[in-house]
């Protein structure tokens, strides 16, 4: 009788080892239990502490056990993205780099090429994440007109966002002198877009192409449409409206336009003052037009390039 409760007493004890030791054991299947994977947790921990090889080296030896774990692998990947960024912003920021606890732990151009790798295994996984194809482009920068279509052709193939890519190419197409191809992809991103923004941004871009292209009749069509689609006018498309409006000759319009975001105090306010400068010298308001040229010069000292609208090159005066 002893013999048998020490034997049933060494089972349950050798039972209960090998409990606690799974419990203990990375959980390497599963999205969920990839969360909370250990080696996971503790790949955060040193990149939250900025440790960032420490964090890649983790990283790595998870991903020889779970080669599937998308968590990881998109953990890594952004480790190594921030490699190079930092390593290109440096370029332009005299070696300036962030913080300075956030250490270029590896070659950037191996990065970049470590990086492609894991982006390649995840748009393979996320197809439809505009983020990792972007990324893509950036690490495999410089490249042509002709690359950049063929990322967008690849990424639209692959099921990403069709707004988004199409009206991309559809710019790519546009530097390539493609003026058919190019308008055909916006117009596709039209028909694909959502009755919301989305729609509104794809009007929005073809009226910016067209604009390039001086047909300002077709532009304010599509300005038109973006803010009925919208339900709103946002400041860059009334700044588009005033402009087409002066060029086509509807000065009052678009002096209306104008008076109205200055009012407001809108954004890209040197170039509002120019497109109500060109309004004053058309209707023959010769000092009105010299006040905002004086105003011009201390809104800014060039018009606002954040404003996603291409003027002809013609159009700007030299002055102020």
């Amino acid at each position: 009788m002893q013999l048998f409760t020490t034997y049933l007493l060494s089972s349950l004890l050798l039972a209960l080892f090998f409990v606690v030791a799974a419990s203990g054991s990375e959980p390497d299947k599963g999205s969920s239990a990839n969360c909370k994977s250990p080696s996971f947790q503790k790949a955060v921990a040193f990149e939250k502490a900025h440790d960032h090889r420490q964090a890649v080296e983790t990283l790595n030896e998870l991903l020889k056990r779970s080669p599937d774990n998308i968590e990881a692998r998109t953990l890594r990947k952004k480790l190594y993205v921030d490699v190079v960024s930092r390593d290109r912003q440096s370029s332009v920021t005299n070696g300036t780099i962030g913080n300075p606890r956030e250490q270029i732990f590896i070659d950037p151009k191996q990065a970049a090429v470590l990086a492609v790798e894991d982006l390649e295994l995840l748009v393979k996984v996320t197809p439809s994440e505009r983020l990792l194809w972007h990324e893509l482009s950036y690490l495999k920068l410089p490249m042509n007109e002709e690359e950049h279509v063929a990322m967008c052709t690849r990424a639209l193939n692959a099921g990403a966002d069709p707004v988004v890519f199409l009206t991309e190419r559809a710019g790519h197409f546009e530097k390539l002198g493609k003026t058919k191809e190019a308008f055909n992809d916006y117009g596709k991103a039209i028909e694909k877009a959502a009755p919301t923004y989305r729609k509104q941004y794809a009007y929005e871009q073809r009226a910016n192409a067209f604009i390039r292209q001086k047909d300002f009749n077709a532009a304010l069509a599509d300005y038109d449409a973006a803010c009925k689609k919208a339900g709103n006018q946002g400041y860059d498309l009334s700044i588009g409206r005033a402009f087409c409006l002066e060029m086509l000759g509807h000065h009052n319009e678009a002096l209306s336009i104008c008076n109205r975001l200055l009012k407001a105090d809108a954004p890209y306010r040197f170039t509002i003052l120019m497109i109500r400068r060109h309004v004053f010298e058309q209707l023959g308001k010769v000092d009105l037009a010299n006040q905002d040229r004086a105003e011009m010069k201390h809104a800014c000292n060039k018009h606002d390039l954040s404003l996603d609208i291409q003027f002809p090159a013609d159009w700007f005066r030299k002055d102020p």
